[in-house]
């Protein structure tokens, strides 16, 4: 046997070389992607996870924004178990020193169940004011022994939004009452939307029915309204999606939702002290930067994965791109062509001058909808409608005012006749046709008359003057109920028949055949 038959062929060995290399560079990808989708979750569960841990700080700075203040109320409870109600004098100068030490308090006040209210600083109430119908003073009652914060509601005094911390008390004479300490509202909203860190989220705070007490959006907060509060519940804001999501903590519920096509975390928890939910919302994008930053360069060794593995391709996917090509060529040139076609029909159906249906057009609708209204034992009325002395005008003022004259009245019809089945074309010269499907004699007349009233009183000013042309027009009137022995011509020789009266009898008016 020659040497050379002795010696292995290369070319299965190249192959089987290949087919390794793309085995091991697709295993290489492979696993480059499972470890960058793996990095994507843990990124994501870490966020969850620092979001909720983030919202329960934030719930406990609000807590203590309130502590001294319910504090206070507290204070103010044990103080006044040693007043009586008759002393007056006393209580305004003990509200009014509390008041005046505490900026963030705007008001301090005591009611009791036979309606009397004893204010700081020597305010009175309106005349006729029943403190015992209050928000405040009923949650009071309906929480005895427990300091609770009302809903916001308009100030009778200030008219501002307000809340009060409250609490129910019984003096030593046995009467009852309840205590309250005013705060703006505009201040708790304040503190809320700075206590976050995140760059575009939104904290807010909802009260025990739900209602929106702080938000950043303005839109979002109560209103005065007949000087009563209103409120936006929460759950009434539109959500597109909404899920659930399992974090850690049970104190705190996470969701993702979309709203307004934004993507969003809202996570919320309830702050036992006052009985209310605070929440932060935070668009997913926030987190977008950090995400990038983390998942950079196993994207990147991807990327590179995928070049090398590209390249492998490059001539199969440029013969699969010359193939996509040629055919995206004539898939486009028969597009083209389609839109050609139609274009051209389309022409051959609108008159060129005025842009409304042509004769022609109105012959091939007027047909179909004289066929539906026979199926459906309805009526049909059509109008014919004739420029008055329109010769006259074209001899006098020229053919281009003429054909502006012809225009103006067919926006006029095209404006007038708006119904679905509705047609008006022009017939020819300066005659136009107007059918209205399922209208009786009365309306029909009712629409002629409306254009032929409009087309009067339009403004038809010569060019470079200032005179003005009086435009009228003759409209003649046919209805018919259509059936298999009558066509769409009969309406249209009554209606011509309506339209030669209303000429012969002094023209611009409308006549309808009977």
């Amino acid at each position: 046997m020659p040497e050379k038959d002795l010696k292995s062929n290369p070319k299965p060995k190249n192959r089987l070389f290949i087919f390794f290399s793309i085995l091991l560079l697709v295993l290489f990808i492979s696993v480059l992607f499972y470890a960058y989708l793996s990095q994507i979750d843990v990124f994501w569960l870490t966020t969850n996870e620092m979001i909720v841990i983030n919202t329960r700080e934030y719930e406990k700075t609000i807590s203590l924004w309130f502590a001294p203040r319910i504090k206070l109320v507290e204070t103010i409870y044990e103080d006044l178990l040693y007043f009586n109600l008759s002393e007056r004098d006393e209580l305004d100068s003990f509200f009014t020193s509390i008041t005046d030490t505490n900026e963030a308090v705007m008001a301090t006040y005591i009611a009791t169940e036979d309606k009397q209210i004893v204010f700081d600083r020597g305010q009175t109430a309106p005349e006729g004011f029943d403190p015992t119908v209050r928000v405040w003073y009923v949650l009071a009652m309906e929480n005895f022994g427990k300091t609770v914060v009302s809903e916001p509601y308009i100030d009778i005094l200030t008219g501002k939004v307000i809340v009060t911390i409250t609490r129910a008390i019984e003096l030593n004479n046995g009467l009852k009452g309840a205590i309250g300490v005013d705060i703006d509202l505009s201040e708790i909203t304040e503190f809320v939307n700075n206590i976050h860190s995140y760059k575009n989220g939104s904290a807010f705070l909802l009260s025990q029915h739900g209602n929106i007490v702080t938000h950043r959006d303005e839109m979002l907060l109560p209103k005065d309204v007949d000087g009563a509060a209103a409120f936006i519940r929460y759950s009434d804001l539109p959500v597109s999606d909404v899920r659930q999501i399992e974090v850690s903590s049970s104190q705190v519920t996470l969701e993702w939702l979309v709203r307004d096509d934004v993507q969003e975390y809202v996570s919320t928890t309830t702050i036992e002290s006052i009985d209310w939910i605070f929440g932060i919302k935070i668009p997913i994008s926030d987190f977008n930067e950090d995400l990038w930053q983390i998942t950079t360069p196993l994207l990147i060794t991807l990327i590179i994965g995928l070049g090398v593995f590209a390249s492998s391709m490059v001539l199969y996917l440029l013969h699969m791109m010359q193939l996509i090509k040629a055919n995206n060529v004539i898939e486009k040139q028969k597009h083209e062509l389609a839109a050609q076609m139609r274009t051209i029909e389309q022409l051959g159906l609108i008159d060129a001058l005025t842009g409304i249906p042509n004769r022609r057009n109105f012959d091939n609708r007027s047909s179909d909808e004289w066929k539906r209204c026979a199926r459906e034992k309805k009526i049909c009325s059509l109008c014919m409608i004739d420029i008055d002395h329109f010769k006259n005008l074209n001899d006098t003022y020229g053919h281009p005012y003429g054909d502006e004259v012809l225009k103006k009245v067919a926006d006029i019809l095209k404006d007038s006749v708006r119904r679905t089945g509705d047609i008006a074309a022009r017939w020819g010269g300066e005659e136009f046709a107007v059918l209205l499907p399922n209208v009786d004699s009365e309306a029909a007349q009712k629409i002629a008359e409306d254009i032929r009233l409009r087309i009067e009183t339009a403004e038809m000013p010569l060019p470079d003057t200032n005179e003005k042309v009086n435009l009228t027009i003759s409209a003649g009137v046919a209805t018919i109920t259509p059936n298999h022995e009558n066509s769409v011509a009969d309406a249209i020789n009554n209606a011509d028949k309506a339209l030669y009266n209303a000429k012969q009898t002094g023209r611009n008016k409308v006549c309808v055949f009977r």
